[in-house]
């Protein structure tokens, strides 16, 4: 059983920090709420976890498709589409979403110390337009006015969620996670049409700043306190999420080796970071099973090292779970992400991780 939250102050925020995974195995959110409070208590950062295995709208396409705003959505044989009024998958996915915020706001109810941060994570507006299809069955990304129309309603209905979760864990500042994973191959045009056969053009990268300022403005107004964007390490994305106004950048941290310059001179320059580590690996046996603390740390000091960043800018890091491939555009949980047994023991080792690079920074 995990043990109860203490009273220990929030961590600060030149602290290194752990946070819970974005994607959770299996269908227990309550178990998975109970585990990332417990064992993250006041000096990290819990956040609510996607359990796409629940079904549609449980996945990062389908809960952030939910919370368009004006523009229905409805399960295609192929995806979640553009449909011209609500119907019962929408009003399925809006309860689930419902029940989550509850589930949430119950258990932070009963929680003798209130979390003094919580985060949460929602797919971005550019990656979504590539996973929503038209009525016609062409992707929202090739029509330049619905693109419009899907930014101007996903931040309207990201604002009136952000609300929903204020209200269920009152008095925390909220960390929210934007998550781009399609960014590169928009800018690039390699994003493939329905069909497969060809691909779309490339969006200018003026109206992708536009679209990202739009949203993280958006975030703010609604009350985050903290915007995260989560994008691939290539220099335009890197570039890109710095122009947007975002308070910390997401890789992770297996891209930190190959990472261009860029991302060295903006965390010397004070930049925050998040990094996804890959907290499990085989032993002479083949056996599976958590890596030890130095390993895990390992992952971040040796690029560190390598991107020539100073030990001290170790403050400004948050460390989570890597995001699987292909974790936030399908429908199910992919092979190795943990479920709610799992995330205690997984919890403490991501904890113990953040202590000792805290520890490194502080000796630097």
């Amino acid at each position: 059983m995990s043990p109860e939250p203490t009273s220990t102050p929030a961590a600060s925020p030149d602290t290194v920090t752990a946070t819970g995974p974005t994607v959770v195995a299996g269908t227990d959110l309550p178990g998975a709420l109970t585990a990332i409070r417990g064992e993250l208590g006041d000096q990290h950062l819990p956040s609510l976890p996607l359990l796409p295995d629940r079904g549609p709208g449980a996945d990062a396409v389908g809960r952030a498709a939910t919370l368009l705003e004006d523009l229905p959505v409805e399960a295609g044989p192929h995806g979640w589409r553009v449909a011209a009024r609500p119907g019962e998958d929408l009003r399925r996915s809006r309860s689930l979403l419902a029940s989550d915020v509850n589930v949430l706001a119950d258990l932070a109810g009963a929680d003798q110390s209130p979390a003094a941060r919580f985060g949460v994570s929602v797919l971005g507006p550019v990656t979504l337009a590539t996973m929503i299809d038209l009525a016609g069955g062409q992707r929202v990304l090739g029509d330049h006015g619905a693109r419009r129309d899907l930014v101007e309603s996903l931040a309207t209905g990201l604002a009136t969620h952000l609300a929903a979760l204020r209200t269920a864990v009152p008095g925390a500042a909220i960390t929210l996670r934007i998550d781009e994973p399609a960014l590169d191959a928009v800018l690039a045009g390699t994003v493939a049409t329905a069909s497969g056969f060809r691909t779309l053009r490339a969006v200018d990268r003026s109206e992708v700043r536009q679209t990202l300022q739009q949203t993280v403005e958006a975030a703010r107004v609604a009350g985050a306190d903290q915007v995260v964007i989560a994008v691939e390490p290539t220099a335009l994305p890197l570039a890109l999420a710095r122009e947007i106004g975002a308070d910390a950048l997401a890789l992770p941290a297996t891209a930190l080796s190959t990472a261009p310059d860029a991302l060295g001179e903006y965390l010397d320059d004070g930049g925050a970071l998040t990094a996804g580590l890959d907290p499990t690996g085989s032993d002479q046996r083949g056996t599976r099973g958590l890596r030890e603390v130095s390993e895990l740390a390992g992952q971040i000091l040796d690029p560190w090292r390598r991107l020539g960043v100073s030990a001290t800018r170790l403050s400004q890091l948050t460390v989570t779970v890597r995001t699987p491939a292909g974790a936030l555009t399908g429908t199910r949980s992919p092979g190795g992400a943990p479920d709610a047994g799992r995330l205690p023991a997984l919890l403490r080792r991501l904890v113990a991780t953040a202590d000792a690079l805290e520890t490194t920074a502080r000796d630097a």
